[in-house]
């Protein structure tokens, strides 16, 4: 009887155990270049207003790998310590604080769009 039962419970975490390996994992936050997760059917925005128009990072690295503080030092050239924002959630971090910071004067998309940038395609 004893025997039975532990044959049944193997049984069972084996099935369940397969049938968790066997579920694809969802696209994240945490999307990967060497891994696919930027390619063409997880993110077709990316594809097609950066990738199809000329940018693409393979080896960009960030300092900070959370979500706000990174995107924040790609958009201000600054560490996410002198910005002060440090975290994704609403107290030290999230796009209100980076307006109420008023990061958005002068940032990245105002930089590309001032008139004595010369852009040229290497």
């Amino acid at each position: 009887m004893v025997g039975n039962l532990w044959w049944r419970a193997g049984a069972s975490y084996v099935s369940v155990r397969g049938a968790m390996i066997a579920r694809a994992p969802g696209p994240g936050d945490d999307q990967d270049y060497v891994l696919g997760g930027t390619d063409k059917e997880w993110m077709p925005a990316l594809h097609k207003y950066l990738r199809l128009q000329g940018l693409e990072l393979p080896h960009f690295v960030t300092s900070f790998a959370s979500c706000c503080p990174s995107r924040t030092s790609f958009f201000t050239g600054k560490h996410c310590h002198n910005t002060n924002i440090t975290s994704n959630g609403l107290l030290r971090g999230s796009a209100f604080k980076f307006f109420d910071y008023g990061l958005d004067h002068d940032y990245l998309p105002l930089w590309l769009q001032a008139p004595s940038l010369f852009l040229a395609g290497l």
